[in-house]
């Protein structure tokens, strides 16, 4: 049903959303897996979503959660999260710990993957945000680390939808860079376009 973002892009992922909310015979689930999302807040709406159509069913497969008390804010907020890991970096390979059981697991491919960033570095409010310029394109600090994180998620694993947010951060420092998040995100072969 949901395929990759074709080029008609946003337009497609609206028209995605609403086919989930009103579509007569859904997937068996909607998986979805999160990276530095914060609190997780978009799978709160994937819950007002599925409430409104009793045949979808959100999978939630995993988070991606750096700082420890977020993690356990997320699976305390969340306990049918399947699996929690702690670095994006880790997300590129086939298996990782998962440091909500212990064990380490197979790295799953979701149908939607939301990814935040680490906003630290490029943050308006941080005197040293001109040296991240160029984070989108080279991974430097935890905001570009991050970005390359998600993105090597997205080269080996292809989930149909991707969203990203607080991007707009990203592309205001790195606007003189030739290489934003935009263009990291279509070199991989992505469509994108920014919401508000």
């Amino acid at each position: 049903m949901l395929d990759r973002l074709p080029s008609h892009g946003l337009d497609s992922l609206g028209y995605g959303i609403q086919q989930l909310m009103f579509m007569s015979d859904p997937p068996d689930a909607l998986s979805v897996g999160t990276m530095c999302s914060g609190s997780d807040s978009p799978l709160l709406a994937l819950k007002v979503i599925q409430a409104l159509n009793s045949g979808l069913k959100v999978r939630h497969a995993f988070s991606v959660e750096l700082n420890p008390a977020k993690r356990s804010f997320i699976t305390t907020l969340f306990p049918d999260v399947q699996h929690v890991f702690s670095n994006t970096d880790y997300m590129k390979n086939e298996t990782a710990l998962d440091t909500k059981t212990g064990m380490v697991v197979p790295v799953v491919r979701v149908t939607l993957l939301i990814g935040g960033f680490s906003c630290t570095d490029i943050s308006r409010l941080n005197i040293y945000s001109h040296q991240y310029r160029q984070c989108a394109a080279t991974g430097a600090g935890k905001s570009g680390g991050t970005l390359r994180g998600m993105m090597d998620y997205i080269v080996k694993h292809s989930p149909n939808y991707v969203i990203l947010e607080n991007v707009e951060a990203v592309n205001d420092v790195a606007s003189q860079a030739p290489h934003q998040t935009r263009t990291e995100i279509e070199r991989v072969g992505w469509v994108s376009g920014s919401a508000r």
